[in-house]
């Protein structure tokens, strides 16, 4: 459970792109990490009620982690992201 005062979130996006690369990063690090996805995942609903919406963009992912790692945490992720975009 995801509650406000033992987590606090280092990235928040519409793509599920990045995902594994952040989790494999925050894994790397040893730092813990939880998320969630709300909105859906499923290509079925997304041709059907989300008209004009690509797949990659019909969820949004959240990443959390321990306000004591947030710094690192929030370093990392951004690091990784920038990386990942230039790659692309």
């Amino acid at each position: 459970m995801i509650l406000p005062w033992r987590w606090r979130e280092v990235y928040c996006a519409y793509t599920m792109k990045h995902k594994e690369r952040l989790f494999e990063t925050l894994e790397k690090a040893g730092i813990r990490y939880d998320y969630s996805v709300t909105g859906s995942t499923d290509p079925g609903k997304v041709r059907e009620g989300f008209s004009g919406l690509s797949f990659h963009h019909a969820a949004q992912l959240r990443v959390f982690v321990r306000p004591a790692d947030y710094e690192e945490a929030l370093y990392l992720v951004r690091k990784a992201v920038r990386e990942a975009e230039e790659t692309e």
